[in-house]
């Protein structure tokens, strides 16, 4: 084909390596590919070359035999050189050596209704954080930030993939899960939660509240959660805050659930987890600044919530 549509997933070189598709994909379901950045970069200097040098190499590689072969090997991927070896760069949606597997995914769009802000908070910039819970461990997550004065001028829904985890155990439940249907009808493991954070001009980051969705459908390989967020009449009537007449454990608050009545949630103080909110993760102190949240519920590597104008990881 003119343009190499016949050459897709194909990989370059001898067949004679090549394994059975069933038992490759099996092998690679645990595979992560490492990918490091430099640590040190080129100066500007160097960076600064001649515009015609620029074109002459693209010219050069697009007539080039090895790029017209690696160009059409990664499905819906990107295709890098690592090491003499072709890797792929696979979107959220595909997974594998050549991106041929798909993954079980939920597809998430999510809006923020303007017209219900607190007023307190209609100036100020806010970060939502969507986690994807198995019962109260978090396999995935995204973050995005709203700007409430430009969001208003242009609706933006939000789009991105919340990934299922295809750690061995996580597969065994999926699997014995489907021979349980009354099981499946009155128990959801899987929920997305949106905690909302307002990140005020004096660095200070403050987490106000949070959406919860139970995920129905969770037996699907692939499923879409679209929600509209909004804050409920009530929020700023004392009378009706859930939290007026509860407490929660030391080194927690409690914060109401912005899209059920009368409910509410326990948010750990930065640094703390557990079941009692009596863990402490000592890496916090080092691992994100004096302003920012640090969230030790994320494995190994606790999670840093930036303050304004600041990010990293």
């Amino acid at each position: 084909c003119a343009h190499g549509e016949d050459e897709y997933w194909c990989p370059a070189g001898s067949y004679i390596n090549q394994y059975d598709y069933r038992f490759d994909k099996e092998s690679i379901i645990t595979q992560r590919m490492a990918f490091r950045l430099p640590t040190s970069y080129p100066s500007i200097e160097i960076l600064e070359t001649n515009q015609s040098d620029k074109i002459e190499s693209i010219h050069t590689l697009l007539y080039d035999g090895s790029f017209t072969i690696h160009s059409f090997q990664c499905n819906r991927g990107v295709t890098i050189i690592k090491l003499n070896q072709t890797k792929c760069l696979c979107p959220p949606a595909y997974y594998g050596r050549w991106c041929e597997f798909f993954t079980d995914r939920i597809s998430i769009i999510a809006y923020l209704d303007q017209t219900t802000l607190p007023k307190t908070i209609t100036n100020l910039t806010l970060k939502i954080k969507a986690n994807f819970f198995f019962n109260d461990q978090i396999i995935d997550h995204h973050q995005f930030i709203i700007v409430p004065t430009i969001e208003r001028a242009k609706k933006i829904k939000h789009r991105f993939c919340l990934l299922y985890s295809r750690s061995a155990d996580m597969l065994v439940h999926k699997r014995d899960w489907y021979f349980y249907r009354t099981d499946i009808i009155d128990n959801h493991p899987y929920s997305v939660h949106f905690d909302l954070y307002t990140l005020k001009k004096n660095k200070n980051v403050e987490e106000i509240g949070s959406w919860h969705y139970p995920i129905y459908f969770d037996y699907l390989p692939s499923h879409r959660l679209a929600v509209v967020l909004r804050f409920p009449s009530r929020y700023e009537n004392r009378t009706f805050n859930p939290c007026s007449q509860r407490s929660c454990r030391q080194n927690s608050t409690c914060l109401p659930i912005l899209n059920q009545n009368h409910s509410y949630y326990c948010s750990f103080k930065s640094g703390y987890y557990g079941k009692q909110c009596d863990l402490y993760e000592p890496h916090c102190e080092t691992c994100c600044s004096s302003n920012a949240l640090c969230r030790a519920t994320h494995g190994t590597n606790p999670y840093c919530i930036c303050p304004l104008d600041h990010f990293g990881p």
